[in-house]
């Protein structure tokens, strides 16, 4: 949308529903969610400060692990497609409001996951996971693939799903 502010906005809807869901405050890891990330401003850019409490100094150094993440490609564009795939079928609007719903509810599912997926790949960098490096190679490959799926691929695979049933079929 180019309606002015919608950018903030949705940033900040982004980093809202990461702090809710993976920052929390136990364990030996912290993280936070910032605005911004590879100096610059841009309210899409968000930056996860992962810390491993383990390895903190007394004054309160030790490594830092920044993962720059745009919230416009991670969420807003797979989300816009489903959105824009849903309202453009030519089915009943009750049923499209329901596919809507359920559309909604499995792009976010899937964001988070790709977003926890992605906090856990860059753990490895701070010992709070441990993997070898054939395994660490094979996340990293992964990591890669989903995102070269993910804007286009996973939001019309979610469509198919939620728009249309068996009696839909052609021929």
């Amino acid at each position: 949308l180019p309606w002015p502010g919608w950018e903030r906005i949705y940033g900040v809807y982004f980093r809202m529903i990461g702090r809710a869901v993976f920052a929390g405050g136990s364990g030996p890891r912290e993280l936070s969610f910032e605005t911004g990330g590879e100096n610059t401003p841009d309210p899409l850019n968000t930056r996860i400060v992962i810390v491993n409490r383990r390895m903190i100094h007394a004054d309160e150094s030790g490594p830092v692990r920044n993962l720059d993440l745009n919230a416009q490609d991670i969420g807003w564009k797979p989300t816009a497609l489903l959105l824009a795939l849903i309202a453009a079928t030519p089915i009943p609007w009750r049923r499209r409001g329901w596919a809507l719903l359920w559309g909604m509810l499995c792009v976010h599912v899937i964001i988070l996951l790709f977003l926890g997926f992605c906090i856990w790949n860059e753990s490895t960098e701070i010992s709070l996971v441990t993997l070898t490096p054939f395994w660490k190679h094979l996340a990293d490959g992964l990591r890669d693939l989903l995102i070269f799926l993910y804007s286009l691929v996973i939001p019309v695979m979610v469509w198919i799903l939620v728009t249309f049933r068996r009696e839909d079929r052609l021929g």
